[in-house]
């Protein structure tokens, strides 16, 4: 694996979903499978976060393409619908995070739950 690309896997967190709904408001969020690879390829993306339920097939290639670029990748305890719900859609299993200030709070809620 990539260093700086590990995939952490952590429960539910509202304040991660709050996060990530303030940011799809602001337009920085690339939503499902196929815009989540986009902004991966584009070097858009600063954050990759997965529902605890995506696909195989669909978490080895967002995985793959996330480690080679280098961008790291969160794996929610949440489930597709419940992130879906946070941005505001039906369900996503997939999402790439286009703001590095908002990528920086997303992983400063992961490391607040693990020092719980």
């Amino acid at each position: 694996m990539a260093p700086g690309s590990q995939t952490k896997i952590w429960m539910s967190n509202e304040r991660i979903l709050n996060i990530l709904g303030l940011a799809r408001r602001a337009s920085k969020l690339a939503l499902g499978q196929d815009k989540t690879i986009k902004s991966i390829l584009d070097r858009k993306a600063k954050l990759v976060v997965l529902s605890r339920d995506c696909g195989a097939a669909a978490k080895r290639q967002i995985t793959g393409k996330a480690e080679t670029a280098g961008i790291r990748i969160l794996t929610l305890g949440s489930s597709r619908e419940e992130l879906g719900q946070a941005v505001g859609i039906p369900g996503s299993s997939s999402i790439g995070v286009l703001d590095a200030g908002f990528a920086a709070l997303i992983e400063s809620g992961y490391r607040e739950q693990v020092e719980d």
